[in-house]
């Protein structure tokens, strides 16, 4: 379940806030206190997760909510231009294949790693803003793109040590720059050219898995 949530420059919100969640999680205060923004946020987040296109555009006007555009979002006291938000779980022993089964991925697919390490904790975070470098602002106002994403694992092995994996994803400012460096052409297909505008970073204890692979 979801154990944590954290949100930054979204609205009211302008300061990193966390909130600690349970299994009844009651939000109570006076009017403007920033209640609806949170839970804005989580629906968000839920309706982008779960849209099936994948042009790495975070979903504001969805099944779930319609929240405008994004300078209608991005708190006016802000000092950066991108919002935050991320969450943390902590799955219990008998949900872990679960996760692993319900993984929706476009196309074959590999999963690395020690299948019987245990799972203690996942924590996410995305970062999104209308690339205001972009000539595609105004479009990005309604379909913002993804500035950051970071996925990090808490995984406890069958010798009880315990191992944190992070795999960030972050826009890349010269994605022109790979193609010249490879010395390739750029490549016919749109899903192609849109990988290079990203870097995925790996660190050294998933790089090392990779290897023995």
């Amino acid at each position: 379940m979801i154990t944590k949530w954290t949100i930054s420059n979204f609205k009211s919100v302008t300061k990193e806030t966390s909130l600690s969640f349970a299994p009844l999680t009651l939000f109570a205060g006076p009017n403007s206190s920033g209640k609806s923004t949170i839970l804005q946020s989580i629906l968000l987040v839920s309706q982008t997760l779960s849209h099936k296109v994948g042009s790495r555009s975070v979903v504001l006007n969805g099944t779930l909510t319609r929240l405008g555009q994004f300078d209608d979002l991005r708190s006016y006291e802000g000092e950066f231009d991108q919002i935050t938000i991320g969450w943390e779980c902590h799955p219990a022993e008998n949900e872990q294949m679960a996760i692993i089964e319900n993984m929706r991925v476009p196309g074959p697919a590999m999963v690395y790693g020690r299948r019987m390490d245990s799972i203690k904790e996942i924590s996410c975070k995305l970062a999104f803003d209308a690339n205001p470098g972009s000539l595609n602002r105004d479009l990005y106002q309604l379909q913002p793109q993804l500035f950051l994403f970071t996925m990090s694992l808490l995984a406890r092995s069958e010798d009880k040590t315990d191992q944190r994996y992070e795999l960030p994803v972050l826009r890349s400012p010269a994605g022109n720059k790979k193609l010249a460096d490879l010395e390739v052409e750029e490549p016919d297909n749109e899903i192609l050219r849109d990988s290079l505008e990203y870097d995925i970073v790996l660190d050294e204890g998933s790089l090392e898995e990779l290897r023995e692979e």
